[in-house]
């Protein structure tokens, strides 16, 4: 209505209208903005999330070990737990690489279950796993080793694979280490390289169940 009386004085009629469609053009570039700027941060945090889990397993990624490894308290007890596939070369020699890349899912998703609400899963390697748990009880790190063992045993039974499912693995906690965090890691995966040759050494086949010595 304003614009209708005042349509004799066109200069100043014009004029609004050019104000008009100026501010207009600001709200359209400034809300441009912000949804470029909403799509940027939402890319950016799709890709860092991508970057901090492991896409075929689901598990932490070791960039995320990494990450959370500067970040750990040194004064927490935290159990390390060292897991290795077996015969992974094997399978995929003999079944092809979709066979390989099951077990490896099938390892990510026992450990995420075995270790729901107690310890965080990592896939640090084409078949290397460590786990990190905080604030274990004494004992609870074998019992725990024994709950990885039973999903294992149920995954090999529920799913129709030609190779068992099967690993080897070591683990420390840091009440040994006096609180050394990259010592407990170290010492996690020499027991469990021990384990991988004791594995070896009994020549076991690629179709046997076995995954850890009481």
């Amino acid at each position: 209505m304003l614009f209708y009386f005042e349509k004799k004085y066109d200069n100043i009629y014009f004029a609004k209208i050019a104000i008009l469609v100026y501010f207009v053009q600001q709200i359209y570039q400034f809300v441009r903005l912000l949804m470029e700027r909403s799509a940027e941060q939402a890319r950016e945090n799709y890709y860092k999330a991508m970057a901090l889990h492991d896409s075929l397993t689901g598990c932490f990624s070791r960039t995320a070990f990494d990450i959370d490894r500067k970040n750990w308290d040194p004064i927490c007890v935290r159990t390390v737990f060292s897991l290795d596939l077996n015969n992974l070369k094997q399978a995929n020699d003999l079944y092809g690489h979709s066979v390989g890349d099951q077990l490896i899912r099938g390892m990510g998703e026992v450990l995420r279950q075995s270790f729901l609400s107690v310890g965080k899963c990592y896939r640090v390697g084409g078949d290397e796993f460590w786990v990190i748990c905080d604030g274990l009880v004494s004992g609870q790190a074998q019992e725990m080793a024994g709950v990885v063992q039973q999903a294992t045993k149920a995954y090999n039974a529920k799913h129709e694979i030609p190779i068992c499912l099967s690993y080897a693995i070591g683990l420390c906690d840091t009440i040994e280490t006096d609180n050394d965090l990259n010592l407990a890691i170290e010492l996690a995966d020499m027991r469990m390289y021990e384990h991988k040759r004791q594995f070896k050494a009994m020549d076991v086949k690629i179709d046997d169940d076995w995954y850890v010595f009481d």
